[in-house]
């Protein structure tokens, strides 16, 4: 997982597979999706990003399965105004 920056609050992510070296884009990041903060453990399918939904004014936390070749949302939890997002994810799940 290769996290970037593109400007103030800004970023992108590239997952590569260790096994083929394949690379495939994260299904969020970039100005749509500010303050993104991700979590997630090597050996499992699960990822939990975090980010201020701009539109709303928000701080979700969104849950993906990734079998290698495809993203797929598990569930979105709404965890409250925009600074929720300041706190971690795993602050945010208690």
């Amino acid at each position: 997982m290769i996290q970037f920056g593109c400007g103030t609050g800004c970023s992108g992510v590239v997952v590569a597979d260790n096994q083929t070296g394949r690379p495939a884009r994260l299904p969020r990041g970039g100005e749509e999706n500010m303050y993104l903060d991700l979590q997630f453990e090597v050996d499992s399918r699960l990822l939990a990003a975090q980010w201020l939904e701009y539109s709303t004014n928000r701080c979700v936390i969104e849950f993906f399965d990734y079998d290698r070749q495809t993203w797929k949302a598990v569930s979105k939890v709404d965890v409250g105004g925009a600074d929720a997002c300041y706190r971690s994810i795993s602050d945010n799940i208690r």
